[in-house]
């Protein structure tokens, strides 16, 4: 958004899928939601898009032009969108390890390397706040490009012209002169994911977008309330898993449970703390606002959660991420053999 204010571009909107209703990804839903109520020639996908084949085709079918930004594993068939981006993708990039916000900045700088705007010099720079805290809040290996968007952008964050991420700081009692990853990583990170988890995503975006110092006040009291309300959620899940845990003989070499009372906006936090306590791979499910059986796996070593998934594709609706995390829909009449 901040890139086409800049430019002067005014024609778009922002959609961000609602976790507890849309799931993760480009959904076919979410298209004809989209086509609906926006009717677009293009979507733009940021941070997925990769493994929503289904999705994107029924965009092409409805003549919209879908350009792909991603960093997720893909499959042996890529999506028939106009244009993917994505590190992983091919040979054509040196580093794979790029965040999602971290290839939306690159493309950006490939287009104003192009020189067909007219903005002022190193204006993108200033950009690198959000870039560094989705580069550390996103866990993704700090080495190469991700180092360097770590560093600088925690020397930019510092002297953010941000109003939400200025209220953001102040409310935690971080000073800025002091600012490193572990704020991000454990302080800022989790407020600003606490919009997607328990309630509107877009309550995230507008605290980053916002220029208004009373708006920001307010939105960052409201995700402080959503994050504390994810920590006992969240602590109450962790003491159910492991109840269940030790009714068993013997722990299993991959930890699979869930609840229909779970949320799937959750399940990923509690199988990262099972994952890495217990050294081995983790899946979690719960039960969507529609219904659906949905949730995320964590590695907890060197197993890649991507390839166990692909290894029994049967048993899944959907499923993609990572070599260490990732998010699956489990087929309702399916689920017993995933156990």
């Amino acid at each position: 958004m901040t890139f086409f204010s800049v430019i002067g571009y005014k024609n778009f909107v922002n959609y961000i899928p609602h976790r507890h209703y849309d799931g993760f990804g480009l959904s076919s839903k979410a298209v004809l939601g989209i086509k609906e109520k926006y009717n677009p020639s293009l979507i733009i996908t940021i941070d997925c898009g990769t493994v929503d084949l289904e999705a994107i085709k029924l965009a092409k079918d409805n003549k919209i032009d879908v350009i792909v930004t991603d960093h997720h594993e893909p499959k042996a068939e890529l999506p028939e969108a106009v244009a993917i981006v994505n590190p992983k993708v091919g040979n054509t990039y040196p580093f794979t390890g790029l965040c999602g916000a971290g290839v939306v900045f690159k493309l950006i700088q490939a287009l104003i390397a192009r020189g067909n705007f007219s903005i002022p010099s190193g204006v993108e720079k200033w950009w690198l706040d959000m870039v560094g805290v989705a580069t550390i809040a996103d866990m993704v290996p700090l080495r190469d490009e991700n180092r360097v968007f770590a560093l600088y952008g925690l020397k930019v964050l510092r002297k953010t012209r941000r109003p939400g991420l200025q209220k953001l700081l102040r409310k935690q009692k971080i000073d800025p002169q002091y600012l490193s990853e572990d704020d991000i990583g454990f302080t800022i990170g989790p407020r600003i994911n606490a919009a997607s988890r328990m309630d509107n995503p877009e309550d995230a975006f507008l605290l980053l977008a916002t220029k208004d110092e009373d708006e920001a006040e307010m939105r960052v009291l409201h995700l402080e309330k959503l994050n504390t309300e994810r920590k006992a959620t969240v602590a109450l899940m962790t003491k159910e898993a492991h109840k269940r845990l030790e009714l068993l003989e013997e722990v299993p070499k991959v930890l699979v449970f869930g609840s229909p009372s779970w949320r799937p906006s959750l399940v990923g936090l509690v199988a990262n703390k099972l994952a890495e306590e217990y050294n081995r791979p983790a899946f979690l499910w719960g039960r969507d606002g529609n219904g659906m059986l949905k949730g995320s796996c964590r590695s907890g070593g060197d197993v890649s959660v991507v390839r166990l998934m692909e290894a029994t594709p049967e048993i899944f609706h959907e499923f993609g991420g990572h070599h260490m995390s990732g998010g699956f829909t489990v087929k309702e009449e399916e689920v017993h053999f995933f156990f």
